[in-house]
């Protein structure tokens, strides 16, 4: 892990200077011929004093780096001109789902010559550092977005500030925030589009975009419906003040997914504090699986080692919008528990939905996903696979290690079981339940929560055991005899349904390493304990 990280960091610091692969520039479609300023923007409260740079002429109003902005930020800087910046706004239906209509704030024929109607949900995609509006993930999400609901999807496209500096770059996205919540109330008074049905979905610096279009919509008496931040940036953003970073306040709801948490001297570009209502952290929100050795296998990349070592350097933070694309459509839940820690969650000690009478409070990641009450600043715990599809169902894995008499003779043994579940709908990989060797001793139970496919109703449990042998582990070494293990129970609860099944292998029979057992649910069923 620490080669993979300090690697991280070197790759990450070229990307910053030398900007490797460059920005991809928008098509044509995307970009306006010639800027053309917005609506006017007033904002209250301003004066005009050294820290304070105004674009009024532009429509955009001031712009403050007074306090709060330069806490916890190295370097504080004023927005570009919008000249430079330059926002547009590009929008996809149903009706276009190729082909962009592009809209102008200051010009409504753009409005009334594209296919945009009030009465749909609208949604704003806005992309990060060193990204365009034309980035292939933005396409894919709005393609799904309009295949599950008749909507306007707008791509917000600020490719002309987007690159290094990467400070720069961090303040040009309040000027982005103010074009996004200027557009939304312009569409709002000239075509009757509805704050309350906007959402507002944004990957890394565009999270935090998204936190300025919310709180500046405000300014009009009105709230943004929803704003879902993927992987929030973390440089310049992490323990500041609300006003400077995406918070619950920016929109009705703001749920956030974190996959990238890492800190950032070791490689991590995600903000791992919690900013919204739920906060969604998969895999513990840093390490995605899958990307453990993304950057080594860049190397050998068909597509050229420099687009190979982007993709790698970025797989944590670009799974939080691969996750959310899924999400639209997927039958599957990406159900998530709340849990003060994935450490915690992935040893069954945060396992169960209260409506399926377990003691924690659930929710869907992603789409789907919904406030919990007046709550915020909830944390959320899930697994998902290390490849797409990513969303698995939740299963609590318990194996209870015989403290029979056999099993006491026999001693404790060091190894990995691994089990695959066989149901109605499927079944499961092999899955391994224990990364390491593991001892178990007699008396002993093993909890951990493992990720695997759907299967329907469960029929069959089938359970291997595999003996390691240590040189370095006294507790590993069998002198004598052979290396077995007796098993009273194997339980296995599913989250998503909250039946929870028992396998009673029996005492007498124990298990031999590599020799698999498999368990019919009935036949093998643990006996009701009588009253």
């Amino acid at each position: 892990m620490a080669v993979v990280n300090s690697t991280n960091l070197i790759l990450q610091t070229l990307v910053s200077v030398f900007n490797l692969g460059g920005i991809q520039n928008p098509p044509p479609t995307l970009m306006n011929p010639g800027f053309n300023p917005p609506v006017s923007f007033t904002p209250i409260g301003f004066k005009d004093k050294s820290d304070t740079k105004c674009y009024e002429q532009s429509g955009y109003g001031c712009f403050s780096i007074d306090s709060p902005w330069p806490k916890n930020r190295p370097v504080n800087l004023f927005p570009e001109h919008p000249y430079k910046i330059n926002p547009n706004f590009c929008l996809f239906t149903k009706y276009n789902r190729d082909k962009c209509q592009p809209l102008r704030a200051n010009d409504t024929s753009t409005f009334f010559n594209s296919f945009i109607k009030d009465n749909r949900q609208t949604f704003f995609i806005v992309h990060g550092y060193l990204e365009s509006g034309n980035k292939t993930w933005i396409k894919k999400l709005s393609d799904e977005l309009l295949k599950k609901i008749d909507a306007n999807v707008i791509a917000v496209d600020w490719n002309g500030g987007s690159g290094p500096p990467y400070a720069q770059a961090v303040a040009n996205i309040r000027l982005v925030g103010r074009a996004v919540a200027i557009m939304i109330i312009k569409l709002m008074e000239e075509v009757g589009l509805r704050p309350p049905k906007t959402h507002i979905i944004g990957h890394s610096l565009g999270a935090h975009t998204a936190g300025y279009a919310g709180s500046a919509v405000k300014g009009w008496h009105v709230k943004l419906g929803r704003i879902t931040g993927l992987d929030p940036a973390e440089p310049h953003f992490a323990d500041t003040d609300p006003e400077v970073r995406l918070d619950p306040s920016d929109a009705d709801f703001v749920d956030v997914i974190h996959t990238d948490a890492a800190p950032f001297i070791s490689g991590g570009f995600g903000i791992k504090q919690a900013v919204g209502h739920v906060d969604f952290y998969p895999n513990g929100g840093e390490i995605m699986p899958g990307c453990e050795n993304a950057m080594f296998d860049s190397l050998g990349d068909r597509r050229g080692i420099v687009l190979g070592i982007r993709k790698a350097l970025g797989c944590n933070h670009i799974r939080s919008y691969e996750y959310f694309t899924e999400s639209v459509n997927t039958e599957c839940d990406f159900m998530g528990v709340e849990c003060n820690s994935f450490e915690n969650y992935d040893n069954g000690l945060c396992f169960g939905c209260e409506n399926l009478g377990g003691e924690k409070a659930c929710a869907r990641m992603g789409f789907h996903a919904r406030p919990m009450g007046r709550r915020e600043l909830v944390a959320f715990q899930l697994k998902t696979a290390g490849r797409d599809p990513f969303c698995r169902n939740q299963y609590l894995v318990e194996l209870k290690i015989s403290n029979s008499s056999s099993s006491q003779e026999h001693g404790g043994e060091v190894g990995a079981f691994y089990m695959q579940l066989n149901g109605t709908d499927g079944v499961t990989h092999r899955i391994k339940l224990q990364e390491s060797a593991t001892y178990f001793a007699p008396g002993s139970t093993w909890r951990r929560v493992v990720a695997a496919t759907k299967v329907g109703e469960m029929r069959q449990i089938h359970l291997e055991w595999d003996f390691r042998h240590t040189v370095w582990n006294p507790l590993s070494w069998r002198l004598f005899g052979d290396p077995l293990i007796y098993l009273d129970e194997i339980s296995i609860t599913i989250l998503e349904t909250g039946e929870r099944l028992q396998i009673c292998p029996g005492t007498d029979e124990a298990f031999k390493s590599w020799i698999p057992r498999t368990f019919n649910l009935g036949t093998h069923s643990c006996l009701p304990i009588a009253a």
